[in-house]
């Protein structure tokens, strides 16, 4: 079995350009999960590309989070919860203000280039990559174009489902 077998098409995936804000970006993510209300794909990761609309990373609901609630002021140093919570009402205070200044590339997850794959390689590499890497998905690709989303998700259902069945026999 191949990666491309199991990938989430790209046509089928929420995309936004990197220079744009994450007010799109929430708006795009949801448009994308009403268009494809089905049990099983509910998008959670926005692909970011570039001017030339190649797949450079990803926004996923932690980075969107994380971007518009933890502003981490320089030299500072790492705080604990209890003295980050004033500076967290206040950044809910002000998000829609931030979330329409704030670009998708300030945020976004840059992917490496270890979290792309050929849409040709075997499912055993696809895994390796995604379970040695600790990586979410991987960006299938044809050549140098992007065709689509290899999920740890999907692969964990299709290995759970032949774990059950093993069982039955």
């Amino acid at each position: 079995m191949q990666v491309k077998e199991l990938m989430i098409p790209l046509s089928d995936c929420a995309k936004i350009p990197a220079d744009r804000n994450l007010f799109d970006a929430v708006m795009i993510l949801e448009v994308s999960r009403q268009r494809l209300d089905r049990l099983d794909y509910r998008p959670r990761v926005v692909l970011v590309y570039d001017r030339e609309l190649h797949i450079i990373g990803s926004l996923r609901q932690f980075d969107i989070m994380s971007g518009l609630i933890s502003r981490e002021k320089s030299g500072q140093g790492k705080l604990s919860i209890g003295e980050m919570i004033p500076d967290c009402r206040k950044a809910l205070a002000e998000i829609f203000h931030t979330a329409r200044v704030l670009k998708v590339r300030e945020v976004m997850h840059p992917y490496s280039q270890d979290e792309y794959i050929s849409e040709e390689a075997s499912i055993e590499e696809g895994i390796c990559k995604l379970v040695v890497g600790h990586f979410p998905n991987l960006i299938v690709q044809s050549g140098e174009i992007s065709t689509g989303v290899f999920r740890l998700s999907d692969v964990f259902s299709m290995l759970s489902r032949d774990i059950k069945r093993s069982g039955l026999k």
